[in-house]
């Protein structure tokens, strides 16, 4: 069986201020979200054993905090610092 890939929090800041993304820059966040809800098995990976995105936007890096903030929350995940 091959494992389907999934978007991590490492990639995100990237993807979502990269300008192919600019007309639909929230879509990496969305499928960040589906991989979230679809594979709870691989939410430490998605999360890099919690490593928290350094480059970026600091607007990019808000929002991704605050969707990983959102989602552990709301699936009482460890929240990463």
């Amino acid at each position: 069986m091959v494992a389907v890939r999934v978007i991590n929090v490492l990639e995100l800041p990237g993807e979502v201020g990269h300008p192919k993304c600019q007309p639909e820059r929230f879509r990496p966040v969305a499928q960040f979200t589906k991989d979230w809800n679809a594979a709870p098995d691989r939410r430490q990976e998605m999360l890099c054993g919690k490593r928290a995105p350094t480059d970026g936007r600091a607007a990019d890096l808000t929002l991704v905090a605050a969707v990983v903030h959102g989602l552990s929350a709301r699936d009482s995940f460890a929240v990463p610092e």
